[in-house]
């Protein structure tokens, strides 16, 4: 499990570029293992797909939500 402090403005741009990761995903142009962007998310043997990024991304976001 991992913890991070991050600023506001910081935790967006990580919401933003799991979200467009998410749909180069879906459009194909990111896979696992395909030696760019891919192998890092991939670089301890499992990856998330698609729809487990948005998921993550909802999880993150939860929390920013609740009243």
């Amino acid at each position: 499990m991992y913890s991070i402090k991050c600023t506001s403005t910081e935790f967006n741009a990580l919401i933003a570029g799991l979200r467009l990761l998410a749909v180069a995903m879906d459009k194909g142009e990111v896979t696992p293992e395909d030696g760019d962007i891919g192998s890092i998310l991939s670089s301890d043997g499992d990856a998330l797909d698609a729809d487990g990024i948005s998921e993550f991304c909802d999880e993150l976001l939860e929390p920013r939500f609740r009243a």
